[in-house]
């Protein structure tokens, strides 16, 4: 099969091909005008009409279509009949709404009344279609690290450095692993999910509920000894996360060994991190297997994280 390459903007991967050769689906990219395999006009001109309507973007609705939950973004626009939303990826979407549209958040039932510009949503479709079948308001969160507790306040920081500062009150819940903490087991260094409402100015969330969860790190693999491997995170910083006979590993979807981590693999570990900023790893998942993609020159099955 002759394939040809394309030149990508930015991240993106080829999920299907014509028996020809010709392209036939494209995701999560754009062709990058002027590249060496620059054939952005023979894509649109294979591309299925449902994903080169005026509404969906070629590329915009094909990512949709590979979320199997559905598209997030913000609303832009709302009325009776057609929902519109921005992606994180600056995507412009429009849905269609009919009685038959549900709409939820926080696991209860609303109406579309309830759903106003500025909202996050998920938007759910059945396949190949534009109209909503459920439309769920997600609520605002943080994620990060607590670099510190003062009184009513709580200041995190995420792998890249975002600080965010949460406020929490008498009404603000606390879990663990699904069962239900006293806020006093927080500490500065714990990784916490935080739900809740911005405040007027955007700075700042009030929290209606926080969740300590083991810390993340995610990143490329620079070296690996018994017991530790270290890491160079996205943000450009090293960490070492010590492994033990209590630390389990994912490939994909398929349990692995320790062996299988390797210089240059793409990894997500989790686990809890000391003062020092070392990660005790509860578990490990590999996200590209460097060896093979090196012989294989093919996109990995696994995501990536970014």
């Amino acid at each position: 099969m002759n394939v040809k390459k394309l030149v990508l903007a930015r991240k993106g991967i080829v999920v299907g091909v014509t028996a020809g050769g010709a392209l036939a689906l494209i995701a999560v990219g754009v062709v990058a005008a002027g590249g060496p395999s620059d054939t952005s006009g023979q894509v649109a001109a294979n591309l299925p009409t449902a994903l080169t309507t005026a509404n969906h973007s070629k590329v915009g609705r094909r990512h949709h279509a590979l979320d199997r939950r559905g598209t997030e973004g913000k609303v832009t626009d709302i009325t009776a009949q057609t929902l519109t939303i921005k992606t994180a990826r600056n995507i412009t979407m429009s849905y269609g709404l009919t009685s038959t549209t549900a709409y939820r958040e926080a696991g209860s039932s609303i109406s579309s009344s309830a759903i106003t510009d500025g909202d996050v949503v998920l938007v759910r479709t059945a396949r190949s279609s534009t109209v909503a079948t459920m439309v769920r308001v997600v609520p605002p969160s943080v994620v990060g690290d607590i670099t510190s507790i003062n009184g009513s306040t709580i200041t995190i920081a995420n792998q890249f450095g975002l600080v965010r500062t949460i406020d929490i009150s008498q009404s603000t819940t606390y879990s663990e692993a699904k069962m239900s903490i006293q806020e006093g087991a927080l500490a500065v260094g714990d990784h916490i999910i935080a739900v809740g409402t911005v405040t007027a100015n955007g700075e700042v969330l009030d929290a209606s509920r926080i969740v300590l969860s083991p810390a993340t790190y995610a990143g490329t693999v620079t070296s690996v000894t018994s017991g530790a491997i270290t890491l160079r995170r996205f943000d450009g910083s090293t960490v070492t996360i010590d492994t033990g006979s209590g630390t389990t590993y994912r490939m994909g979807k398929s349990t692995a060994t320790a062996s299988a981590v390797s210089v240059g693999e793409r990894i997500v570990a989790r686990g809890t991190v000391s003062n020092s900023g070392t990660m005790d790893a509860i578990s490990v998942w590999i996200l590209r297997t460097h060896a093979h993609s090196q012989s294989t020159n093919s996109a990995p099955a696994s995501p990536a994280v970014v």
